[in-house]
This record gives structure tokens, C-alpha cells and sequence, in this order.
């Protein structure tokens, strides 16, 4: 089969059921147009176009007929036409391809301010790894006259240590969903497990930072600011030089520049209006002239998370939140605080199919995630309580 494309015939394959599925479920599950010529290509996207609008069982029906199999009319029993639609290799591959794109938009419906605050990680199995980082001066030393270059000296080092668990679930098509052919139950379920992979990253990390065991952020660190203000021009002027005055094992500055304010959403608007705003109303004293440009204007990248003030969070984990607390983050790709590890580097969920349809009629997936959340670098950072 094929259908018309500006003139011209386009075959009716696998990625254009995909395609056609996907467009038909659109916006409601983060599938926007862009994701979804971005994922698909828009010529692809301009033929699906035509063959928009097809439930559940007429993309099972599409599918099937790519490998010359005809369902014919689907009967309430269900449990042939099942069979004879899971036993075809295009079928099961175009839902599981199907359920990895509504996942991996899901991904980006909910809260994914770890990516932006944590270094990223690969461990090649499930063992505990030990990562070390090094400590040195390594500023250049002016070279003699006979061409000697000095040798780095004492090199320190700090370890940290990850280790990766396995965190997932399962859904399926039963019955159910093919005598409702309702595609969009479906596609929710991948969608909504998207959304939970990324929930499973928020709370290992929130439940360890905000449990700030070994007092990560403590005086020990010389990386914890008690301050009577909210995050405010006064604590921001207040938090930066310590952040800049952090040591490394060696007693070394480590002269790294803050890059992230980091807030709970309580927060969040009075950060945005110290950062965002180019300037500032403010009454001198005794009238006398004062600048009007806002000094922290475009200084650090806001970042917020709703888990840091999350009073049922913390009571579930046993954690303390904080509607005040904040924190000066440097720049990830330098060095962070946490750090999050990845079985071989994926950071994307796996959809796996059961292969095997048994006397159960339907057919389930199981979705499942690699991954391993450790403190890394206490230097990485400035916490400001009030």
C-alpha cells in the first residue's frame, strides 16, 4: 500500500505507521510537531499526515499487513487475532518503537534540573566502582635557561564511590485496550513511565542531598553559610567569596567561579527577579546617588527544584527540606557536588518485549533503568541557610 505525497507515491512502511500513530496521539503526551519531525524527518511526518487518526487495533491491523499477514475483522475472543498479531516480527517492533518515543517525550514533562547540577557518569556492571580525583598545582613554572621543566610536585588525590542498581517496571496491551481500540491508554502508559524514570533519579538524589550525610555541606567543608537573609544581593555578595576561597586536598585554591544559583521553588520568583532583572529601584541613603544597573544581572544560571522544599518528600524519606536554604553550584562539567552513573553510559530507559504471549492475551514490555547516584566533590558547592 501506499499513499499520496505531493504527487507522488509513498509506501506505507514501519516508520510511517510509527509515524502516523505517533502524530495522532500529538501534544497529549508531549509529542509536539517539532519532536516529532525531529524523531521522524518532516517528509515522513508530511506522509503520515494521510493516514492520520488510527486507533489501536488499526495500527496493529497496518503493521501485520507490512509482513503480508491480514487480521481481518477483530472479534470480541480476541485471543486468535492476538496471537496472529504478536506472531508477526512488525507488529511488536512498531508498538515497542511506538512506546520508546512516548517514553522519551515523557522524559521531558517533569522535573530534570539533576542533568544540568550533577556530573554524568558510565559503569561498565553493577559492581562498586572507586573514581579518584586529583589534586595538583599545576600552574606553569617559567622555564630555565636549559630547557628544564619543573615536575608537578605532590599529587593528592579524593575518592568517591558509585555503584549502579536496577530500578523498572511493566506494562502491556491486554484485552481491554483492543476491544476499546483506544491507542491513547496505550501510549500513556510508556508516557507515564517516562515520567517515572526521571522521578526515580529526582528522589535517590533529593533523599541523599537532602539527608547530607557525613555533613557534606558543613563546616568541615568550609562549604556552609549561616545567613540571617533570603537569597538576596547581601547573602549572594556573602556566599561567592566563600565559594571562591574552597581549597582542594593539598590546601590549594581551587579559584572556580560559581555558575548556578540553585533555590527551591519558594524561592524561585525572588531569584528570578534578582538575576533577570537589569535594573534595580532602590532609595539611597540620604538620597545621595547610587547606580541603577542590578550587579547580579544575567551572574549564574538559575536552577530550582521542587524536591528541595518538598515537606512530604522529606517526611517519606526521612530527610529534612527547607523552603530558605540555597546553594551556589559550579559548572557540572567542571566538577559537581553528586554525581549520577549509567550502566554503559545510558541514560535512557530500556523497553524490553516479552516475547513470549502465552495463555495471557495480550503482550507487556518491560521498561527498566541502570543507574547509581554518589556524593562526589563537596567543593562543588556553597549551601546558604536562613
Amino acid at each position: 500500500p501506499s499513499v499520496q505525497v505531493r504527487g507522488r507515491a509513498v509506501a506505507v512502511n514501519a516508520e510511517l505507521i510509527q509515524a502516523a500513530a505517533a502524530a495522532t496521539l500529538g501534544g497529549q503526551f508531549g509529542m509536539s510537531d517539532s519532536f516529532l519531525v525531529a524523531q521522524y524527518g518532516a517528509e515522513t511526518m508530511t506522509a503520515a499526515a494521510a493516514i492520520r487518526g488510527l486507533g489501536l487495533r488499526d495500527t496493529i491491523q497496518a503493521a501485520a499487513r507490512i509482513d503480508g499477514v491480514e487480521l481481518g475483522a477483530f472479534s470480541m475472543g480476541a485471543g486468535d487475532w492476538m496471537r496472529a498479531a504478536f506472531s508477526t516480527i512488525s507488529v511488536p517492533d512498531i508498538l515497542s518503537n511506538l512506546a520508546n518515543k512516548s517514553l522519551l517525550a515523557g522524559r521531558t514533562m517533569t522535573e530534570g534540573t539533576w542533568e544540568r547540577i550533577c556530573s554524568i557518569s558510565s559503569n561498565v556492571n553493577f559492581k562498586k566502582h572507586t573514581r579518584l580525583r586529583l589534586n595538583a598545582r599545576m600552574k606553569y613554572e617559567r622555564v630555565n635557561a636549559q630547557g628544564e621543566l619543573k615536575d608537578v610536585g605532590k599529587v593528592g588525590s579524593e575518592k568517591y564511590e558509585t555503584q549502579l542498581d536496577t530500578y523498572g517496571l511493566t506494562f502491556g496491551i491486554n484485552r481491554q485496550l483492543l476491544i476499546d481500540d483506544d491507542m491513547g491508554a496505550f501510549a500513556q502508559l510508556p508516557n507515564a513511565l517516562g515520567i517515572g524514570s526521571v522521578e526515580a533519579i529526582n528522589e535517590e538524589l533529593y533523599k541523599q542531598w537532602l539527608a547530607n550525610s557525613g555533613s557534606f555541606f558543613g563546616s568541615g567543608n568550609a562549604n556552609l553559610l549561616t545567613s540571617t537573609a533570603l537569597v538576596d544581593f547581601s547573602s549572594l555578595d556573602a556566599a561567592e567569596p566563600i565559594f571562591k576561597k574552597l581549597k582542594d586536598s593539598l590546601g590549594n585554591r581551587l579559584r572556580i567561579n560559581p555558575a548556578i544559583l540553585f533555590v527551591p521553588t519558594a524561592l524561585e520568583a525572588t531569584a528570578r527577579n534578582i538575576l533577570f532583572s537589569q535594573f534595580i529601584n532602590q532609595v539611597p541613603a540620604s538620597n545621595a546617588a547610587g547606580p541603577m544597573s542590578n550587579p547580579a544581572f544575567n551572574r549564574y544560571r538559575l536552577e530550582s527544584s521542587t524536591y528541595l522544599d518538598d515537606e512530604d518528600f522529606a517526611e517519606a524519606n526521612g530527610v529534612t527540606e527547607s523552603a530558605t536554604a540555597w546553594y551556589l553550584l559550579a559548572d557540572p562539567n567542571i566538577t559537581a557536588c553528586y554525581d549520577v552513573a549509567f550502566l554503559n553510559g545510558q541514560r535512557l530507559p530500556t523497553i524490553q518485549r516479552n516475547d513470549s504471549v502465552g495463555p495471557v492475551l495480550g503482550i507487556s514490555w518491560n521498561c527498566y533503568h541502570d543507574f547509581g547516584i554518589a556524593q562526589n566533590d563537596p567543593k562543588a558547592g556553597v549551601k546558604v541557610t536562613a
